[in-house]
């Protein structure tokens, strides 16, 4: 799936403060991100854009695996994604927001040896 929301960078950075922790060893660098609680609400409306623009490509795939065109019955059936991914387990959620926010993390500032390197420079092969 292709995304096409992105979070402003300086809204992120306001928000997720990065504070540096001295590298032990010349390929593996750690980022610590702490969280600005005063900076949250202005980012909240695009993690939340984020966030269903992520999870748009399961929504629909849960709608089309209800669709019944030979349904006799005139009534819309109930949204069989209205709720994804809200009523799922707690756990599930925070694996889910996770993951999330590790995309965010990789999408926004880089990752590897060189922070630099942006996800959308990377060459994919299929």
């Amino acid at each position: 799936m292709i995304r096409y929301t992105c979070i402003t960078q300086t809204k992120l950075d306001a928000w997720l403060v990065n504070h540096p922790i001295p590298p032990v060893h010349a390929t593996y660098r750690v980022r610590h991100a702490r969280s600005a609680p005063s900076a949250l609400p202005n980012v909240v409306g695009e993690l939340k854009q984020y966030a269903n623009d992520a999870l748009a490509d399961a929504k629909f795939r849960l709608r089309r695996g209800f669709v019944d065109p030979l349904s006799p019955f005139k009534t819309p059936s109930p949204d069989p994604a209205a709720f994804y991914p809200t009523h799922l387990h707690q756990v599930t959620l925070m694996g889910y927001l996770g993951e999330t926010l590790a995309g965010v993390a990789v999408e926004h500032w880089g990752y590897g040896v060189d922070s630099s390197v942006k996800l959308s420079q990377i060459p994919i092969e299929y």
